[in-house]
């Protein structure tokens, strides 16, 4: 008996740092910690201090537990919402029909950069239709050391060379930055940014120092528009019922994994490399969704190079010359 009271208390005592970061961030401004909520770790502490006296000393093992439900209940009544101040970049919900073989999308971004925090606004509409569909490509960006964080996206490639991208982000608002610890605690709306791949890609491969590896999908093109339309009918539902983000079980990859698991017979939720997403593109690689070269060819091969990045820069034939199909001229 008390080896598994010491059990139970040692398991609670390990959800502690989560309840505290419930406590301080859930629900949380923009930026920073309100001042309030420190009065809030003080009450929680006073309370931790009172049912320490209170309980009797073989029942202190479930203090942990006992702590928990207040910052449980605190993390439980917040809720998302489509209704904030949000960035400019992402001030707009992208929305889309469809109706007889054609995908008709609303506020597709479409900015010009000058440099990673400076732009020209733009949205445009438009049809595509699902026959036109050609291709698909898995986009990985690295934007740090170490070699496991990354962003990843996705892009669709329709006859006439357009190209249209997803890219599933934490919905900032205005003045907002990320932290990957507040965003454990929604402090952060999921958001699927629907853009022209000139601008969903450029802005990482020209404005920020990011090394972006762009994978050809090899895939039937059921699956393939299957999955499109999978992206379409989330798109869908984040502008209707809006929904948190969350490092860990709600981020830019996990969300990719859950449309790859809804038109595919593949399970890589619990691929640890789902939430490590620098490493996703062995998984997909192990997937057989990138053709058949090794994984050390495969990275070469799709890796977007400086000499086409420079020779692409502010063209219309942006996404042809990064994939070498267009002549450089530097």
């Amino acid at each position: 008996m008390d080896l598994l009271r010491t059990a139970v208390a040692l398991l609670g005592a390990l959800t502690l740092p989560w309840a505290l970061g419930a406590l301080l961030y859930s629900g949380g401004g923009a930026e920073g910690i309100q001042g309030w909520r420190w009065l809030l770790i003080l009450g929680w502490l006073v309370l931790g201090r009172l049912l320490w006296s209170k309980l009797a000393g073989g029942h202190r093992f479930i203090l942990p537990w006992l702590l928990l439900l207040p910052a449980l209940l605190v993390f439980l009544s917040v809720r998302p919402s489509n209704d904030r101040e949000w960035s400019e970049d992402q001030s707009r919900f992208p929305t889309a029909r469809v109706e007889s073989g054609q995908v008709h999308f609303k506020d597709i971004r479409d900015f010009r950069y000058s440099s990673a925090t400076e732009w020209t606004p733009a949205w445009y509409d438009a049809t595509y239709e699902l026959s036109d569909l050609e291709a698909a490509y898995y986009i990985v960006e690295h934007f740090a050391d170490p070699e496991a964080i990354a962003h990843t996206m996705v892009s669709f490639r329709f006859s006439g060379d357009r190209f249209l991208s997803f890219s599933v982000e934490l919905h900032k608002e205005a003045g907002e930055s990320y932290s990957p610890v507040r965003g454990l605690f929604r402090q952060y709306e999921l958001h699927y940014v629907v853009a022209d791949e000139r601008d969903a890609l450029q802005l990482r491969t020209s404005y920020r120092p990011s090394r972006v590896r762009l994978h050809p999908i090899t895939a039937d093109r059921d699956r393939i528009e299957a999955y499109f339309l999978d992206l379409v009918a989330r798109v869908n539902e984040l502008a209707e019922q809006p929904e948190f983000y969350n490092s860990l079980a709600s981020s830019c990859t996990t969300n990719l994994a859950d449309h790859l698991e809804s038109v595919t017979r593949h399970q890589v939720r619990m691929d640890y490399r789902v939430y490590l997403p620098g490493y996703s593109s062995e998984l997909a690689w192990e997937l057989g969704l990138l053709g058949q070269l090794e994984l050390e060819n495969v990275l070469v091969r799709d890796q977007i190079t400086v000499d086409r990045i420079e020779a692409s820069r502010g063209l219309d034939d942006y996404s042809r010359i990064i994939r070498g199909e267009a002549a450089l001229s530097l």
